[in-house]
């Protein structure tokens, strides 16, 4: 097919020397602890032009490389991606993307993918050069690039490219996906998997046993305090005897935490902490059953409140706005800052949302003395904890400055009675 990948391999920009090329360029400059700018330099964001997709949920050191350079930059919830950045998401850490047209890409840990603005009305395209992905497509679909071939995702299809030692792996979970590869194309419909060796050539598609039910494919799990046991749920009617479900902490199942008889259609799992896992159904013999889904259990820690300080004179004018800013929290959409002048906050005097940790006030209160507090804005956490309230007093005059002791000794008048 004209404009398709050799069948069994990648196309030149797709190849394992590049993937090779960028990992190494992501350990250097973590190495280095330092990023260089990414100004001026070829390939920016300046000359990239319009984004083609944004960054919806990123953890910590999840990092982006920019088309046409070397340059590795971590990135944050919100930034804009353009057509051939790369993203790089390194053990226990995942990323979201959502594409301008609908479609997004849940992007597994140790997984390396390059994106490309679809022409003429294309679908989207992921080069997936290392680990594996989840896409969810709108009306227009997505093609996702690998060294054992082509998947090409339908129009309202949801699957998963995963790329093994050796083998890859679709699984379609609602829809249908083209596969291409060194054996020919065929069709893996929903519910099914199709298997690629080392050759290229992809299995006949086989049907899902097992249907997995809860949490949801590669859902976010919030906690406060320590975290609650979690149900496992799957469809039972299709569970053969003697299945097993398995927890693990890698997408391999290398570092198995804790497996159970898969018998009754749910379990719940106990030995829940922070981090990544993956859970499935295996056979008597060990083969899988079901698909392998991930679920992240985060701590809700509410941001940390820097500036103002505790009880510290903040000097404000429309010159000299008063900046607001706290730690930033991982995973975080936004935040939302409130003051007021009192220790309830039962009436605020102010209330905004941020998009980063940091908040400039342009209109300045009244002076006096405030307490603001910040917690962070996201509706996959609900109603998280706002931060512990610091106090700052707020003038628009300066002080004046203390006056300047000339001479520091201190005269005595002599004592009479002393008779000095």
């Amino acid at each position: 097919m004209q404009g398709e990948p050799r069948a069994g391999a990648l196309a030149p920009r797709f190849r394992d020397r590049d993937a090779l090329l960028a990992t190494a360029a992501v350990l250097v400059a973590a190495g280095s602890g330092a990023l260089l700018a990414r100004t001026g330099q070829p390939g920016g964001a300046e000359e990239a032009g319009p984004a083609i997709a944004e960054v919806s949920f990123t953890t910590s050191q999840v990092r982006r490389r920019l088309a046409r350079t070397l340059v590795w930059e971590e990135i944050r919830t919100g930034a804009a991606v353009h057509d051939g950045d790369s993203i790089f998401v390194p053990p226990r850490a995942s990323a979201s993307i959502s594409f301008v047209d609908g479609s997004s890409l849940e992007v597994d840990e140790n997984s390396l993918v390059v994106l490309q603005r679809p022409g003429g009305g294309a679908p989207n395209r992921v080069g997936l050069k290392k680990g594996s992905v989840t896409g969810a497509t709108s009306q227009s679909g997505m093609a996702i690039e690998s060294e054992r071939g082509l998947a090409s995702l339908q129009g309202d299809t949801q699957a998963r490219v995963d790329l093994q030692v050796g083998q890859a792996r679709v699984d379609v979970f609602s829809g249908a996906a083209r596969v291409q590869g060194a054996g020919g194309a065929q069709t893996v419909r929903e519910k099914q998997a199709a298997m690629a060796g080392a050759d290229g050539r992809w299995s006949e598609p086989r049907a899902l046993q097992v249907e997995l039910v809860a949490p949801a494919r590669n859902g976010r799990v919030y906690f406060r305090g320590s975290p609650p046991p979690l149900a496992l749920g799957w469809v039972h009617r299709d569970v053969a005897e003697g299945a097993t479900l398995q927890v693990a902490r890698d997408r391999g199942f290398g570092f198995i935490v804790h497996s159970a008889p898969a018998s009754s259609g749910t379990h719940l799992f106990t030995q829940v902490s922070p981090g990544i896992f993956w859970w499935r159904l295996v056979d008597e013999d060990g083969q899988p059953i079901s698909e392998a889904r991930r679920f992240t259990i985060l701590e809700d820690l509410p941001p940390t409140p820097l500036s103002p300080a505790k009880e510290e004179i903040v000097w404000a004018t429309p010159e000299h706005p008063v900046l607001f800013a706290w730690t930033k929290v991982e995973g975080s959409a936004g935040y939302r800052v409130e003051v007021s002048s009192s220790d309830d906050f039962e009436q605020t005097v102010l209330s905004e949302l941020a998009n980063q940790p940091q908040l400039l006030l342009e209109e300045p209160l009244p002076e006096g003395h405030y307490l603001w507090r910040v917690r962070v804005e996201d509706k996959l956490r609900g109603e998280s904890s706002f931060s512990k309230a610091l106090g700052f007093r707020l003038i628009h005059k300066a002080l004046p400055a203390a006056p300047e002791l000339l001479n520091p000794e201190i005269e005595l008048e002599p004592d009479a009675s002393s008779g000095e």
